[in-house]
């Protein structure tokens, strides 16, 4: 099992963006490698006995491996002197999210272990980044990594986060919500957008305080009120989803406006799936398929989540 004590002295000369062949005695793991079993000593074998050439690998400049270490594994293995190569011109920490979202996207998967401990480090590096910033980098869900910051409990406590949009939020934002508040009553006529792109809110969530506050509600019950009984909260799963969808297909308000059979075409086009059927769909696909089924699936679900988050302050706001 590779060991990360190795030190090499920096290599110079080398262009940064460029896929160059380096000698394989000159790289070396980085300093927090995303795996905390180390190299898988099976996948370096099948990777050796691969008859198609390895993919570059990605390092910095200090000939620290970011991505491909089970490739250099199995070129050393071969007999290989050298390895194709791309350079990057990155700081640790950029370094140490690349060697997350390379991981995420292709070969062997990283562990749930390996993804808990690599969103810990993150937050402990970035954390002014959103848990939903950070759970889309290391492969977790949002609610995830919120479990983990709370557990953490030396880490700074930003004012404002930056999210996956690379927008900048504030934690509590309920200044944010008085001044569009403001704003609205000064300019009734104000599109949603303009009030939003004023205050650093969402369209959505402008949207849902302007309803809100039409219905007589105040800036302070929008926030503290609680979903209303019935209504369900963003991790509650529906128990017969396909007779919930059957029941939506025959609304009569869905089914005769334009928007009503969009959204019964988003739902139809995403069937539900028993596991038996997904375990066999998922063991038939081909190998170098998969990558591009788990970036998919991922932006699927973060979307679908997305729409369920906007639907349900337009119900918290309805509810007022």
């Amino acid at each position: 099992m590779l060991t990360m004590t190795d030190e090499r002295p920096a290599a110079g000369g080398i262009r940064a963006g460029g896929t160059v062949p380096l000698a394989l005695d000159s790289l070396v793991p980085a300093p927090h490698y995303p795996r905390l079993g180390g190299v898988n000593e099976d996948h370096v074998l099948v990777l050796a006995e691969s008859p198609t050439p390895l993919p570059p690998i990605l390092v910095q400049r200090s000939m620290q491996v970011i991505d491909g270490m089970h490739r250099v594994c199995a070129a050393r293995l071969r007999g290989d002197s050298y390895i194709m190569a791309v350079v990057l011109d990155e700081d640790d920490t950029e370094a140490y999210v690349r060697s997350f979202t390379a991981n995420i996207a292709h070969g062997l998967p990283l562990t749930l272990r390996d993804r808990k401990a690599g969103a810990e480090r993150l937050l402990r590096i970035c954390p002014d980044k959103s848990d939903r910033a950070i759970a889309a980098l290391v492969g977790l869900s949002g609610k995830t990594v919120g479990m983990l910051r709370g557990r953490l409990g030396d880490l700074p406590q930003p004012t404002a986060r930056v999210g996956r949009d690379g927008r900048v939020r504030a934690v509590d934002g309920t200044e944010h919500r008085r001044l569009a508040a403001r704003l609205m009553a000064e300019r009734p006529g104000a599109p949603l957008r303009e009030i939003a792109a004023l205050t650093g809110l969402s369209t959505s969530t402008v949207s849902v305080i302007r309803r809100h506050l039409k219905s007589g509600g105040t800036i302070e019950t929008l926030a503290a009120r609680p979903p209303r009984a019935g209504q369900g909260g963003a991790n509650d799963v529906d128990p017969d989803p396909g007779r919930t969808l059957s029941h939506l297909m025959r609304d009569p308000s869905l089914r005769y406006t334009d928007a009503g059979r969009t959204l019964l075409r988003w739902l139809h086009g995403h069937p539900i799936i028993d596991e038996p059927a997904w375990q066999d769909t998922v063991a038939a696909i081909p190998p170098h398929c998969l990558p591009a089924v788990v970036r998919l699936a991922r932006r699927f679900a973060g979307d679908w989540n997305d729409l369920a988050r906007q639907i349900e302050e337009l119900m918290l706001s309805d509810a007022g």
